[in-house]
C-alpha cells in the first residue's frame, strides 16, 4: 500500500505490539506502513490520520511527532505498548484524539481511527453552500441517534429525522446530486454513507420528475428511512472491507425484514415509508427479497427506491472496488430488466447524464 492511496499510516518505533496493531487497523481501512525515522523524514504527503505505535514517548520524539502532523495535517491517534502515565500525558498534549494501552480493544481501535477520519471528511462541509452544509450536518447526527435507537427497540427520533429532510429539500435548489455524492464519498460510516446516498439522490431524481411538497417531503423520509434494519445487523458485517460470504450475505439480507419490524413499530410514518425499506429489494419479477413480490405489489416509492439503491451501490467507492463512473453504472443497470421498471429507469438515465454535463460544465 502506497502512502498515496492509504487513508491511515501507521507509524512505529518498532515494537513488539505494531505488527498487532497494524492487522487491526487494516482490517477496516487501508494502511500506509512507516517507521517513526521515515515518517519524520517524509517529503511526500502523509494520510490526514496517523496511528503511532510506540513503546515510548521521549521528550525529543514528542517534539519532532508534533513537528510531523501540523506539516502533514495529521490527527494523530496514539497506541502504546504498555501503559505508563508520561507517555500518555505527552501523546494527549500533542493533542491526539484517542490514547490506547493493553489491553487492546480491536473494536475501539477500529471505531476511533474512523471517526478520525470522519471528522476530516465533515470538516471539508464548511466549504458547501450553507443549506448543504446544514442538510449534511443535521442527517449525520440524526441517523446515528436513528439508529441507536432502533439497535435496542426505542423509539425513533422521526422530528429529528423529518427536519433533516426538510434541510436537504431546502438544499436541492442550491446543490446537485454530484455535489452530494462528493460531500459523502469519502465517509467511512458505511451505512450513513450509503443510506444518504440513496436518500440524496432520490429527492434529486424526484424533484426533476416535478414532484414537489409532501410527496417529495415523503420520498426523502423514506430515502433516509430505507436501511433502518441494517441497526440489527452485527458491524463486522456492515463494515466488513472485502466481499461478504455466502453466510454473511444471508445475514445481511434480513435487513429488510428488520426495517418492517422496526418502522411498524412507529406512529405516523406512512405505509408508502414503509413499504420502501422493506420493499426495495424486491424485483419486478418476483426472485426479490424478502417477501418475493412481482411487478403488481410495487408500488412507484419503491421502484423508485429500488433504482436509486442500486445505483448508489454501483457509484459508491469501497476498500474492496472503486467508484464506478455513472456511465458504467447505468450501462450495468440496463441489464436489469425483470428487477428494475425500465421507464423509470430511462428516465434516471437522463438525470443522472444530465447532472454529468452541468457538473462538467462549471468544472469547465
Amino acid at each position: 500500500m502506497t502512502q498515496s492511496s492509504a487513508q491511515v499510516a501507521l507509524i512505529s518505533d518498532g515494537n513488539a505490539a505494531a505488527s498487532t496493531i497494524e492487522s487491526v487497523v487494516a482490517s477496516a481501512f487501508s494502511v500506509g506502513s512507516l517507521s517513526l525515522s521515515d515518517a519524520i523524514d517524509a517529503e511526500g504527503a502523509l494520510p490526514g490520520v496517523a496511528v503511532f505505535c510506540l513503546a515510548r514517548l521521549s521528550g525529543g520524539d514528542a517534539a519532532r511527532i508534533s513537528d510531523l502532523c501540523a506539516r502533514h495535517a495529521i490527527t494523530p491517534l496514539f497506541v502504546f505498548r504498555s501503559y505508563k502515565l508520561q507517555h500518555v500525558d505527552a501523546a494527549r498534549a500533542l493533542g491526539a484524539a484517542h490514547c490506547f494501552v493493553p489491553p487492546y480493544d480491536d473494536a475501539t481501535i477500529v471505531a476511533a481511527v474512523r471517526a478520525s477520519l470522519n471528522a476530516i471528511v465533515e470538516a471539508s462541509w464548511s466549504a458547501l453552500h450553507p443549506s448543504e452544509e446544514r442538510a449534511l450536518r443535521s442527517s449525520v447526527a440524526s441517523f446515528d441517534t436513528m439508529l441507536e435507537a432502533a439497535s435496542v427497540g426505542q423509539p425513533l427520533p422521526l422530528e429529528k429525522v423529518t427536519q433533516a429532510c426538510e434541510n436537504i429539500q431546502h438544499s436541492l435548489g442550491e446543490s446537485n446530486v454530484n455535489r452530494w455524492l462528493g460531500a459523502l464519498q469519502k465517509h467511512h460510516d458505511n451505512t450513513y454513507r450509503h443510506s444518504m446516498f440513496v436518500c440524496g439522490v432520490l429527492a434529486f431524481f424526484a424533484r426533476s420528475l416535478g414532484i414537489r411538497g409532501d410527496e417529495l417531503k415523503e420520498l426523502t423520509v423514506g430515502g433516509f428511512l430505507h436501511d433502518a434494519g441494517k441497526a440489527m445487523i452485527p458491524l463486522a458485517i456492515l463494515d466488513k472491507p472485502g466481499k461478504l460470504d455466502d453466510e454473511e450475505w444471508q445475514v445481511m439480507r434480513t435487513h429488510p425484514a428488520h426495517s418492517r419490524d422496526i418502522l411498524l413499530r412507529e406512529h405516523g410514518l406512512s405505509e408508502r415509508i414503509v413499504r420502501m425499506a422493506v420493499h426495495h429489494h424486491e424485483k419486478l419479477n418476483g426472485g426479490g427479497y424478502p417477501d418475493g413480490l412481482n411487478a403488481s405489489q410495487l408500488d412507484d416509492p419503491v421502484r423508485l427506491t429500488a433504482i436509486c439503491d442500486v445505483y448508489a451501490a454501483l457509484a459508491e467507492e469501497r476498500a474492496y472496488k472503486p467508484a464506478m463512473p455513472p456511465e458504467k453504472a447505468l450501462e450495468i443497470m440496463a441489464g436489469f430488466e425483470g428487477h428494475l421498471d425500465m421507464d423509470l429507469l430511462r428516465a434516471f438515465r437522463t438525470f443522472v447524464l444530465d447532472q454529468v454535463k452541468r457538473g462538467e460544465a462549471v468544472a469547465a
